[in-house]
């Protein structure tokens, strides 16, 4: 999935995107393949959302703790 699209790979994050999620502090996250992991799960997660009916609002729903550093 993170694999340069250039070699089958999905998603392109280029260095200034990259940079900037290697700056995040993931609780317990350190590795930067597994932050970029985290971050397409989340815009994964928020596609879906945008997909549901508006009467299905998830938006007070836990989603993005690990992004914003909310885990409890």
């Amino acid at each position: 999935m993170l694999k340069d699209v250039e070699n089958k790979g999905i998603f392109h994050l280029d260095d200034k995107t990259n940079k900037r999620i290697e700056a995040l502090n993931f609780q317990g996250k350190s590795r930067l393949d597994t932050k970029q992991q985290n971050m397409i799960g989340c815009l994964l997660e928020l596609a879906y959302g945008l997909c549901l009916a508006p009467l299905s609002n998830i938006s007070g729903n836990p989603g993005f703790e690990i992004v914003l550093g909310t885990n409890t």
